[in-house]
C-alpha cells in the first residue's frame, strides 16, 4: 500500500475512534517514510504515553519546523514553552561557562512520568513541568582513598583510548529512555528485525530549556568552493589524484564570512561519473589525507576501483585550516606518560595546557563550539556538492559512522548508500556504558576461550584467573619496560585496572587477541612483558590524534550528555569493570566534567543526538571481540535501517574493512559499493575462523632440531627447523606470536666468562639482563664441560652455558617464557649442548 494510502487510511481509523489500527497504519507510513511530517503527527497523536507524543511531535518540528499544530500540542503536553510575541523574539542565549555542565543533559534523555493521556486528555491540562536541579557538588565524604586511586592512573591514559580510534574511532550519545526507546522500536520497526537492545544508561535529571534546536535557527547563505591545489603527499605511481581545499562558513548560524578551508584529496577511478565513495575517519581528531594516502596499498587501493574515492579531513584536523591542535598538550601528556610529572601535580598541569591552548585559539579568532558533528555533518553535504557531484556512498569507520548516521539523517538527499564499520550509535552515552562494553567484551572472551579445547585446558578458570591477576596487581603492581618516544624506553608500574584496560585494548587488535589468555596466565605467575608491548601502543599512537578537535567534539557530545552522578553510577552497576570503565579514558567522572568546563564548548542542542531512522541501503559491520565499539551497538543501528544489511565478523576487533586476516570484509564491501541495491553475499563470514588461542608448549607437536654450520663464526650447532634464524645464523627465534620472547643465541665469544659478563649484562640484546647471573652447575657434553648459569631479563627466565674449547670459548644464552621454560630447556638448549662445538676455519687466499 502506498504511503499516502496508508495515511489516509490512519487518519480515517483515527477519526473512527479505532485507535490502535491508526497507530499501527500511521507506524507502517513513518516506517516507508522517515520524512513524513504527517506520519509522525498523526502517529503522536494516536499514542497513549507522553514520551511517546512527545518523541513524535519533535520528529515532526524536525521536518518541519514551520508545524504549528505539533508546536501547539509539545505546548500543551507541557515540553515547549508558548512561542513569546512575534515583535518580541527569544534572544539567543550563549550557553555560560559553568562549573556544574549545564547542558549535561539532552532533553532527549529525560525519563518524565508515564502520562496515559488519550486524544481528548492531551486537550486538558498538561503535565507539571520539571523543573532543572543541577547536579549536587560531590560530596565531602565520597572516599578520597578511592578517588586518588583513580586520579593515579589516569592522566598517564588519558587519551591511550584513542589509538585505535585512529583508523576508527568514538563518540555518542542516546536519544530516549531505556523503556521507551524498546517501546517506540516495537511500533516503528517490523517485528522481523531484531528488537534493539535496552540502553545501560538512564537520565537522572530534567533540564529546563537551553539552547534552540538547530530547526529554529537561521542558517546564512553561502555557496560552497571547491579551490584547487597541489597535493602536499606522495601520489602513488600510475594512480590520478585531485587536492584541493572546499570552503565553508565556521558558523553555518553566524557570520558567512569567516570560513574555514576543508581539505580533500579525491583519488580518481576508471569512471568518475559513478556515485563516488566518501571516506569518514575516525578519531574525533584523526587525520585522513595524509594518513591514508601513506598507506593507499591498505587503505584506498581495495576500494579504488572504477568510481572515486574522497578523502576528506574533517575541520579542525589535518591538512584542514584552521588546525586545532596543541602541541603543549601533547608534551604534557608525554612528559606524564614517561613519568615526569608528581602525581600531586598532574590534573593541575593537564587542566592549565588545556586552558592555554583553548586561549591560543580563541586569540586566532577560532569557535570551538563550531568543531561539531553537527557542522562536520553540513561540512560533508557541501564538500559533496562542491567537487561536482549529486550523491555519495559514505564510507564510515567508528566515529565516522556516527558522523555518517547524522548525514545520513539531515541531508540523506546526498547520500546513495552507506558502509559502516565498528559502528557509534548517535544515541549511545560512551562513558556511561564503557563498564558494560568492558563487561561483555570479556564476556565475548571467555567465552572464547571456553569454546577452543586448548585454551580450556590451559587456561579452565580464566575468568577467575583475570580477577585474581587484577586483585594481586592492586595489592603489588607489576613493572614493566614500555617503548616510548623516540625510540627511548622507559619503566612503568601496571596496577589491576592498567592491566585490565590493557586487556580489553588488545581485543581490538585481531593479531593480539589469541594471547590475551596467556597474558592472563602469565601476569599471574609476575611476567609483565606482553603488558609493554600493549602499552606502547597508545603511548606512541597519541601524537596522531588532534587534541582540539577531539575535546571540542567530545565535550559537547559525550561529556555534556550526562552528569559525573550518572556516570558514577552507570559504571557501579558492573562492578567487575567498573573501576576500568573510565580509567582507559579519563580516569574519574569529575576530571572529565573539569575539563570539558575548562574548554568552554556549548553543550547540545534538542535533536542533536536523536537516533538514525532511514531507508537508505546500508552494510552494517561489526568485529565480534570489538571492545571499543561492540558488536551489539551495530546491530543497535543496523535495526532502525529498513534496508539494511549486518555482518559480525568472527575473531576480528575494530576496524573490520581494513583487516589483514581475511579478504572476506573487502569482498563484502567492494561487493556493496557494486551494487547497493542488492544484498551482498556475506556467507564467507561465517566460514572466518575464532581467535588461535596461545597456550604454553607443552611438547606437542615435538620439535625437529637441525644441524646449524656456521662458517663465518666458526660454531658448529643445531636449532629447531620451525624457529626463525638470523642471518648471521647465530640467533634463532620461535615467534609463536606477537609476543614469543623465546630465542636462543650461540656465540663464539673468545673471552672469560666474567669479560662477557660484564658487557652482557649492560645490553643482551638491547634490552639487559636483569642482574648477573648465578652459576648452578655443570655439565659435560660434546667433549666440552659446560658452566651452567641463570638469571633474567625482563624478569623472563635466562639460561646461560659457557665453555672453553681450547684458546676458543662458546657462550649459549637462552631466554624463554616461565610457563614454558622447563620443557624447551630439555628439548632445545640441552640438545644444543650436545652438538655445539667451535670448529678452525682456514682463510683462503
Amino acid at each position: 500500500m502506498a504511503v499516502d494510502k496508508l495515511l489516509r487510511a490512519g487518519i480515517a481509523a483515527s477519526k473512527a475512534g479505532d485507535v490502535a489500527t491508526a497507530a499501527a497504519l500511521f507506524s507502517r507510513v513513518v516506517q516507508a517514510d522517515p520524512r513524513s511530517a504527517e506520519g509522525w503527527f498523526w502517529l503522536g497523536k494516536s499514542l497513549p504515553q507522553y514520551e511517546r507524543q512527545v518523541y513524535c511531535f519533535r520528529r515532526v518540528l524536525k521536518i518541519d519546523p514551520a508545524h504549528v499544530e505539533a508546536r501547539r500540542r509539545l505546548e500543551k503536553l507541557g515540553y515547549l514553552k508558548p512561542e513569546p510575541p512575534k515583535e518580541s523574539p527569544p534572544p539567543f542565549l550563549e550557553p555560560v561557562p559553568a562549573t556544574i555542565s549545564p547542558f549535561s543533559v539532552d532533553p532527549e534523555d529525560v525519563f518524565v512520568q508515564d502520562y496515559h493521556a488519550n486524544e481528548e486528555e492531551t486537550e486538558g491540562e498538561p503535565p507539571p513541568i520539571v523543573e532543572l536541579v543541577p547536579d549536587p557538588e560531590p560530596s565531602e565524604k565520597k572516599e578520597e582513598e578511592r578517588k586518588k586511586k583513580k586520579g593515579s592512573r589516569v592522566l598517564v591514559a588519558v587519551f591511550s583510548v584513542l589509538a585505535l580510534f585512529c583508523l576508527a574511532a568514538v563518540v555518542g550519545l542516546f536519544f530516549l529512555q531505556p523503556n521507551l526507546l524498546t517501546d517506540i522500536a516495537v511500533v516503528v520497526i517490523p517485528p522481523t528485525l531484531p528488537p534493539a537492545p535496552t540502553a545501560t544508561a538512564t537520565a537522572t535529571v530534567v533540564p529546563t530549556p537551553t539552547a534552540l534546536p538547530f530547526s529554529a535557527l537561521e542558517m546564512v547563505e553561502y555557496m560552497p568552493v571547491f579551490e584547487a591545489s597541489d597535493c602536499t603527499f606522495a601520489i602513488p605511481t600510475g594512480v590520478q589524484v585531485d587536492c584541493g581545499f572546499v570552503v565553508v562558513p565556521e558558523n553555518r548560524y553566524g557570520d558567512a564570512n569567516k570560513t574555514i578551508r576543508l581539505a580533500v584529496a579525491i583519488y580518481r577511478g576508471s569512471d568518475s561519473s559513478a556515485v563516488p565513495i566518501l571516506y569518514l575517519q575516525g578519531g574525533p581528531g584523526q587525520e585522513t589525507v595524509k594518513l591514508m594516502s601513506e598507506y593507499f596499498d591498505w587503505t584506498v587501493a581495495p576500494f579504488l576501483a572504477e568510481r572515486d574515492f574522497i578523502l576528506l579531513d574533517q575541520r579542525g584536523m589535518g591538512l584542514s585550516e584552521p588546525n586545532l591542535d596543541c602541541p603543549k598538550l601533547d608534551k604534557v601528556f608525554e612528559e606524564d606518560a614517561t613519568n615526569k610529572i608528581p602525581f600531586n601535580q598532574r590534573e593541575e598541569r593537564y587542566l592549565t595546557a588545556f586552558d592555554e591552548c583553548r586561549n591560543i585559539l580563541t586569540a586566532q579568532g577560532v569557535r570551538l563550539s563550531s568543531y561539531n558533528t553537527m557542522e562536520n555533518a553540513a561540512d560533508v553535504k557541501d564538500v559533496i556538492l562542491a567537487l561536482g557531484y549529486q550523491q555519495a556512498t559514505l564510507f564510515g569507520v567508528s566515529y565516522g559512522t556516527r558522523l555518517a548516521q547524522v548525514v545520513m539523517r539531515e541531508n540523506p538527499e546526498v547520500v546513495y548508500s552507506a558502509v559502516l564499520d565498528s559502528v557509534l550509535p548517535i544515541e549511545s552515552k560512551v562513558y556511561n556504558e564503557s563498564a558494560a562494553i568492558a563487561q561483555a567484551s570479556l564476556d565475548t572472551l571467555f567465552a572464547g576461550c571456553a569454546a577452543d579445547p586448548d585454551c580450556q585446558k590451559a587456561y579452565p578458570n580464566l575468568e577467575e584467573d583475570l580477577r585474581e591477576v587484577v586483585a594481586q596487581l592492586e595489592a603489588k603492581p607489576l613493572h614493566t619496560k614500555i617503548f616510548g618516544y623516540d625510540e627511548d624506553d622507559y619503566s612503568h608500574s601496571v596496577d589491576g585496572t592498567e592491566f585490565m584496560s590493557t586487556i580489553l585494548w588488545a581485543m581490538r587488535d585481531s593479531d593480539l587477541q589469541g594471547v590475551i589468555p596467556q597474558a592472563i596466565g602469565r601476569a599471574k605467575s609476575g611476567e609483565a612483558n606482553m603488558l609493554g608491548f600493549i602499552l606502547s601502543l597508545p603511548v606512541n599512537a597519541i601524537n596522531d590524534i588532534n587534541l582540539g578537535s577531539y575535546l571540542s567534539i567530545n565535550c559537547r557530545e559525550q561529556v555534556y550528555a550526562s552528569t559525573p552522578k550518572e556516570v558514577s553510577e552507570d559504571l557501579a552497576s558492573y562492578p567487575d569493570t567498573e573501576e576500568v570503565g573510565l580509567s582507559w579514558v579519563y580516569g574519574d567522572p569529575d576530571f572529565i566534567f573539569n575539563l570539558c568546563d575548562t574548554w568552554q564548548v556549548e553543550g547540545l542542542r534538542p535533536d542533536e543526538n536523536a537516533a538514525l531512522l532511514s531507508d537508505i541501503p546500508t552494510l552494517v559491520m561489526a568485529g565480534e571481540y570489538d571492545s571499543t565499539t561492540p558488536p551489539f551497538w551495530s546491530e543497535q543501528v543496523a535495526a532502525r535501517l529498513s534496508r539494511s544489511t549486518y555482518v559480525e565478523f568472527p575473531g576480528q576487533g575494530h576496524g573490520v574493512a581494513f583487516s589483514q586476516d581475511s579478504s572476506c570484509p573487502q569482498e563484502i564491501v567492494r561487493s556493496f559499493f557494486a551494487n547497493p541495491e542488492i544484498t551482498p553475499d556475506i556467507s564467507c563470514a561465517a566460514e572466518m575462523p575464532p581467535p588461535e588461542f596461545s597456550v604454553p608448549y607443552k611438547g606437542e607437536p615435538p620439535l625437529t632440531m637441525i644441524p646449524i654450520v656456521n662458517k663465518e663464526a666458526g660454531v658448529i650447532t643445531s636449532a629447531p627447523a620451525s624457529w626463525t634464524f638470523s642471518e648471521d645464523n647465530t640467533t634463532f627465534y620461535r615467534e609463536a606470536s606477537s609476543w614469543d620472547m623465546t630465542s636462543v643465541s650461540v656465540l663464539q665469544v673468545g673471552l672469560d666468562f666474567d669479560t662477557v659478563m660484564g658487557m652482557v649484562v649492560g645490553d643482551y640484546e638491547g634490552i639487559g639482563l636483569d642482574s648477573y647471573p648465578v652459576r648452578v652447575g655443570e655439565t659435560t657434553a660434546n667433549g666440552l664441560t659446560w658452566e651452567l648459569y641463570e638469571t633474567t631479563a625482563i624478569s623472563l627466565p635466562v639460561d646461560i652455558a659457557y665453555a672453553q674449547d681450547g684458546y676458543d670459548a662458546i657462550m649459549i644464552i637462552f631466554l624463554s617464557h616461565a610457563d614454558e621454560r622447563d620443557i624447551l630447556y630439555e628439548e632445545v638448549f640441552q640438545e644444543m649442548l650436545k652438538t655445539t662445538v667451535v670448529f678452525f676455519v682456514e682463510e683462503t687466499q
